[in-house]
């Protein structure tokens, strides 16, 4: 009987999938906000605790109102940040701000590293290491001029895989980036989506996707990052993409470029779009 019992454990463990090894804890997320003012350009950088790195990544524009546009997600140094730029439009005279989320956690054996792209002008686009997959998803435009902005950042529907799209009037070549964060896999990752919005002129939109619809029992997982992208009208730029606070969602937002910008040759009142918003989840942590 003992001989069988040994033989049924050995057989359950070959039976799980394989994951890297990983400590029972939560991960964190922290928040960092620029300035709120009227200047041009702006930055906010959210520094992960002492013995974490990144993972997970986000950022938001605060009053942006269709006339800022997100130019950087991105991991600072060392994994040991998130970087989240923002610039006015052409036109834009209202105080903004932005927003940087980092989602840290320490790296044990799951070897996290950042992937960026080869430039691009409006596609950019790369692969995770074999054995990794996308925990985080950004991008960077490094020479923005105020008058280009992304209208897609999205994950793979296996997390192998990040593209991103950028549309303006002035995007250049080689001015464009896909940044992300790849690790090997834990128990569990998944793509998420929200239910699309609306297909109409109406502007902003925003969505939240949520968990695998498949969860019963949370186990310990998080929201590591956010995607979306823009379907129809031109001149519409995404300018929230951020892991909801209580890592159980993924927030994104686009809205129209406003009448006053530079980007108003490129929208179109009467054109109609929706926004597609997908979640990178990984789990579980405990």
């Amino acid at each position: 009987m003992k001989i069988f019992v040994a033989l049924a454990v050995v057989a359950a463990s070959l039976a799980l999938p394989s994951a890297a090894a990983h400590a029972a804890v939560a991960p964190v997320r922290v928040v960092a906000d620029s300035d709120f003012d009227t200047d041009e350009a702006k930055v906010a950088v959210a520094e992960c605790p002492e013995g974490q790195v990144v993972f997970g990544m986000g950022g938001r524009v605060n009053n942006g109102g269709g006339q800022v546009a997100l130019t950087g997600i991105f991991p600072g140094p060392l994994l040991g940040s998130v970087v989240v730029s923002g610039r006015a439009l052409a036109g834009e005279t209202a105080p903004w701000s932005v927003t940087a989320v980092a989602v840290c956690h320490a790296p044990g054996d799951l070897e996290p590293e950042r992937l960026a792209s080869d430039p691009g002008q409006f596609v950019a686009e790369d692969d995770c290491p074999d054995g990794k997959v996308l925990y985080g998803v950004g991008f960077r435009i490094p020479d923005a001029d105020g008058d280009e902005f992304v209208r897609a950042v999205v994950p793979s529907d296996d997390l192998s895989h990040l593209t991103v799209r950028a549309d303006g009037p002035g995007v250049d070549p080689g001015n464009l980036v896909a940044q992300g964060i790849c690790a090997h896999p834990i128990l569990r990752f998944e793509r998420t989506e929200a239910p699309p919005t609306a297909f109409n002129e109406v502007s902003p939109k925003d969505a939240v996707a949520g968990q695998p619809e498949t969860l019963n029992v949370d186990m310990g997982s998080g929201m590591f990052g956010a995607g979306a992208e823009v379907v129809g009208a031109q001149g519409v730029l995404i300018d929230a993409l951020v892991p909801t606070p209580n890592l159980k969602g993924a927030y994104g937002r686009a809205q129209k470029a406003s009448a006053t910008t530079s980007l108003a040759l490129t929208a179109d009142d009467e054109d109609d779009w929706q926004l597609l918003v997908y979640g990178d989840y990984e789990g579980e942590w405990c």
